[in-house]
């Protein structure tokens, strides 16, 4: 996956040495998730990635042995083997870009995940959405998987687009949902991250666990604070310097009980 690409031909993002850092993470962290998965007391565990772009991550996370139909080398990243899928999680991958969506299906199928539902969305407007709003957006997926979305999540996956650009080259990624949409992520590299924290409280579980990668000038320090403002303990698990960039990965764990803390505490600070 450190092989060179051209992203001036790439039509969507290929793995990377991000792509690298966040498997090894949850590698690192493969405990933790196994315990997540099964501590969901009724149905299957629910695990999202969302910009899957090749679908590297999602092959490490959803792929067995059993299944696979890829070459041993193509699986090389696999975390688990059996053990992950055994608690039977259903796994559902988004990305806004058609052409990532084509590579997603095309894997899909050649690794045989049946527990995956793709759905072609922007963040997480999927999981609000009337299920025949999804579907005409394209979701595209033969899973069998159920998109009920009043089912909170157990673990969401997110490598963003994170890179600092001028307004110009983050409209035309808005717009053209191309392979832009992958790394754009404007002032800061951090619009897209901040549209997501504003989505992420009301959809994980009570334990659920987020692994988000961010650059150093996405300012982690200040996305954890406002994680925390709704309901997130964040803790950094891994980090890599690639070239003049700093790459981390955090992990956080929602509690509905800080989360109504926190909510209480905005309350009251608004009635002063």
């Amino acid at each position: 996956m450190g092989d060179s690409v051209s992203y001036e031909t790439a039509e969507f993002y290929p793995p990377s040495e991000d792509t690298d850092l966040l498997i090894d993470a949850l590698r690192a962290d493969l405990a933790r998730l196994r315990a997540t998965c099964r501590a969901r007391p009724v149905g299957a565990s629910v695990i999202v990635e969302l910009g899957s772009g090749s679908g590297a991550v999602l092959h490490a996370l959803a792929c067995t042995q059993r299944t696979c139909g890829a070459p041993p080398d193509e699986c090389r990243a696999r975390l688990l083997d059996d053990e992950l899928t055994q608690c039977r999680p259903l796994f559902f991958a988004t990305d806004v870009n058609s052409a990532a969506m084509a590579k997603l299906r095309e894997m899909q199928c050649r690794c045989q995940l049946t527990d995956v539902e793709l759905v072609q969305a922007d963040l997480l407007e999927f999981w609000a959405a009337p299920q025949s709003a999804v579907a005409s957006a394209g979701a595209g997926s033969a899973s069998c998987v159920s998109l009920e979305r009043h089912v909170q999540l157990d673990v969401l996956v997110f490598n963003p687009p994170y890179v600092a650009t001028d307004q110009q080259e983050f409209a035309h990624a808005l717009e053209q949902r191309d392979i832009y949409a992958s790394w754009a992520g404007g002032e800061n590299g951090a619009q897209v991250i901040l549209r997501f924290v504003q989505q992420i409280a009301n959809v994980m579980a009570d334990g659920g666990l987020v692994y988000l990668l961010m650059l150093d000038v996405n300012r982690p320090l200040q996305i954890a604070e406002l994680m925390k403002a709704n309901g997130f303990q964040g803790e950094c698990i891994e980090t890599r310097t690639t070239g003049i960039e700093r790459l981390s990965v955090w992990r956080f764990t929602y509690s509905s009980v800080e989360s109504n803390a926190s909510h209480s505490t905005r309350e009251i600070l608004r009635s002063r």
